[in-house]
């Protein structure tokens, strides 16, 4: 976040298109202090329907510009927010970010990761 931003995606089939899906793999390097932003077609096709988009690395500057002291969560909790906004506060599609910092170590190591299923209530 700040700075340059590549963009990437992949030209494989999306995954429950068909019975026979190939994942396709790329190495990139990536280094000290660089942000890496991974999303499902959902979030990236977040508002076309209502004639919106998401452009991703405007948003990203956008981001940074506000702050530079964002960790992964939040910057991930920014795109996911937006991209429901955009569907008007429905999404058409799932939606997934994954935000992955690379940072110095900071001792002790804890590591952690966080996965949250919203269950609906149903009235009986």
């Amino acid at each position: 976040i700040g700075g340059n931003c590549s963009c990437w995606q992949n030209g494989c089939t999306t995954i429950g298109q068909n019975k026979v899906a190939q994942p396709s793999i790329t190495e990139i390097p990536i280094a000290m202090g660089e942000t890496v932003v991974m999303m499902t077609e959902g979030v990236h096709n977040a508002g076309k329907a209502f004639g919106k988009g998401l452009e991703i690395p405007v948003y990203l500057q956008a981001i940074a510009e506000e702050t530079n002291e964002l960790n992964a969560r939040m910057i991930a909790d920014h795109i996911l927010h937006r991209a429901i906004e955009l569907d008007q506060g429905s999404p058409l599609d799932e939606m997934t970010v994954v935000v992955l910092r690379v940072c110095e170590a900071i001792q002790p190591v804890h590591r952690r990761i966080m996965f949250a299923v919203p269950i609906p209530k149903y009235d009986e």
